[in-house]
């Protein structure tokens, strides 16, 4: 994910991870909504743009299976 962001120049504005049930949820806010949504795309997750949640977020739940090292 890293490597992604910086080959397209995108900086998250917070970032944090927690373990879930089947994996880890990798959370990203975002001041630009278009990396948000880029980011949501590439990595099959959501973006989304509520009043409580401001800037925009991005969750991404990551499978133990699917980490890449």
């Amino acid at each position: 994910m890293r490597v992604w962001l910086d080959q397209h120049r995108f900086e998250p504005s917070g970032f944090s991870c927690r373990d879930v049930d089947d994996g880890v949820l990798v959370s990203l806010e975002f001041k630009i909504a278009y990396q948000a949504v880029a980011f949501a795309e590439r990595f099959g997750g959501r973006a989304d743009a509520t009043p409580e949640l401001t800037p925009l977020t991005l969750g991404v739940g990551v499978s133990t299976t699917s980490v890449v090292g």
